[in-house]
Formats: C-alpha cells, structure tokens, sequence
C-alpha cells in the first residue's frame, strides 16, 4: 500500500526518514516547516537522500490563512 504523508513542523527532518525507512514504497513525504534556519537544515538533509519522494514546503499550517509571528530560540537545544 502506498501511503502519503505530511510531516507539520518537520524540523530538521527526522521524523519523514522515519518514515521512508518504516515504509519505503511510501509515494510522498511532505515535509512543512515554517522556520527558514531549520527549513534548510532540513532541505539539506533530505537532499542527502536524492530521493524525489521527500519534498520540503517553508510554511506554516493553519486551519486558516494570515501571517503569524514565531518566536525562535536558535540557542536552545533541539532548535
């Protein structure tokens, strides 16, 4: 079974290699996150695979449209 998933506030991606790895038929891992620093932290790590089937969007989801401000901590562990 091919499965499509969305990994919100991806960070730096290890959930979505999780993923591959649990189910690597699996057609699409869109990862979502809304930070640019750890976005492309997060591109790089999934480029490293050169699998087409990881894909990374910036942005934020809502159940609802508008902008919103984050606070970032990028001294903070697990930032």
């Amino acid at each position: 079974q091919r499965l499509n998933i969305v990994d919100v506030g991806a960070n730096i991606g290890l959930f979505a290699l999780y993923c591959k790895r649990r189910w690597p038929s699996t057609s699409r891992v869109l990862c979502i996150e809304p930070m640019r620093a750890t976005s492309e932290v997060l591109r790089h790590n999934m480029d490293a695979f050169k699998d087409s089937t990881l894909c990374v969007e910036v942005a934020a989801a809502s159940k609802s449209q508008g902008e919103v401000a984050f606070q970032f901590f990028p001294e903070m562990p697990g930032e």
